[in-house]
């Protein structure tokens, strides 16, 4: 069975251009949200600015020179500064994300092209005991990702992307700080 799945994948490959390539890369990314939430113990009313920090690690396949797409995992950091109470909340991030691609302009070893897809992130509060007592540290959302990627010298990729997070559950969600909208660039190694 396995011998006849390496002889698809090689027939696939010389018959369509495929292209496989793993990476490694880092992200960043500002969040900026604003927190009506009655259970806040000072105010109501909150506003948050924060950033993100991750480390990337996938794969992307291209089916030809145009239309690609990549899953990949990653492990980060997010400090969100609560302007009401003059902390940096920390939370530790993981999550999953699959996108397709599309390059519009690819000649010789430079590409450049959009991406836009979903990922599902977990996220541990790791000091809201300082915020909110008894109050849950663990949260999951789902959020679209939508951005323009350029590729140089066919291993250096840049990104510019938008994070936009649709759902989000938490077991207490009403004393929860959903993520937010975010901004931000990254750069991945394809190796």
């Amino acid at each position: 069975m396995s011998r006849k799945l390496i002889i698809l994948l090689l027939v696939t490959n010389f018959l369509f251009g495929f292209d496989f390539k793993s990476f490694v890369g880092i992200e960043g990314s500002y969040m900026l949200n604003e927190l009506q939430e009655s259970s806040l113990p000072q105010a109501n009313h909150a506003t948050l600015n924060g950033f993100n920090v991750a480390l990337n690690f996938g794969d992307e396949y291209f089916f030809g020179p145009y239309i690609g797409v990549r899953s990949y995992f990653t492990v980060g950091y997010s400090g969100i500064f609560i302007t009401d109470f003059s902390r940096l909340a920390s939370l530790f991030d993981l999550g999953l994300a699959l996108e397709p691609m599309f390059n519009f302009y690819n000649k010789n070893e430079n590409s450049f092209g959009v991406f836009g897809g979903i990922d599902v992130g977990y996220h541990y509060w790791a000091n809201k005991e300082y915020f909110i007592n008894g109050a849950n540290k663990h949260s999951f959302d789902m959020a679209a990702r939508l951005g323009f990627s350029l590729l140089l010298m066919q291993n250096h990729r840049f990104e510019i992307l938008v994070r936009y997070p649709f759902a989000y559950m938490a077991s207490s969600a009403s004393r929860d700080i959903p993520l937010s909208l975010s901004f931000g660039g990254s750069y991945k190694y394809r190796y």
